[in-house]
């Protein structure tokens, strides 16, 4: 099993954090993974993006031909990467800032206001969580738990930020879309 994802929004969102939190957590199950990033030129308000492949077997390469999902996280970053999707893929869209989609053949799009559901919980900051627990919901490209324990050791002295991003991380799994 491979999968291969592209995570992309504006700088601030938190795309790199997401991206590195599925590839160290898909190491402490065992598996291959890799985590390329890309930055616009701010790192704060421009263009970011990250490849992620996690995969049972070697990685042969860490920027695949084909990307079988992806979460974008802003309208920007829906219409530069919508149409690098595989035919059969996934699209995981921040719903709160992404109002006009087009109607993507052999591509199934899901749509959450990560953005909505982390102003409820209190953090607007914690949207990037909400679309983790979106993605692994669906996907289940590696457990809760490994990726909860690899965010619990990388903030380990914030506790404050561990507890939201796993309250975060549970709405976007339990979201019904």
């Amino acid at each position: 099993m491979e999968n291969t994802l592209i995570i992309a929004g504006s700088g601030g969102q938190g795309v790199m954090l997401l991206g590195t939190l599925l590839a160290i957590g898909a190491i402490e199950e065992n598996k291959y993974s890799t985590c390329i990033p890309a930055f616009g030129p701010e790192m704060r308000g421009g263009t970011a993006n990250c490849t992620v492949v996690i995969s049972d077997n070697s990685v042969t390469t860490p920027l695949p031909d084909k990307i079988n999902c992806m979460i974008l996280l802003n309208e920007a970053s829906y219409n530069k990467f919508k149409n690098s999707i595989s035919e059969g893929g996934t699209l995981f869209l921040n719903s709160s800032l992404i109002t006009k989609t087009d109607e993507l053949k052999s591509i199934k799009q899901i749509k959450v206001p990560f953005n909505d559901i982390a102003q409820e919980l209190g953090n607007i900051k914690a949207a990037n969580m909400v679309a983790l627990g979106s993605y692994l919901n669906a996907v289940n490209p590696v457990k809760y738990d490994s990726v909860n324990k690899v965010m619990s050791d990388y903030f380990k002295t914030k506790p404050a930020i561990v507890e939201i991003n796993r309250k975060a991380i549970l709405a976007g799994m339990n979201f019904n879309n």
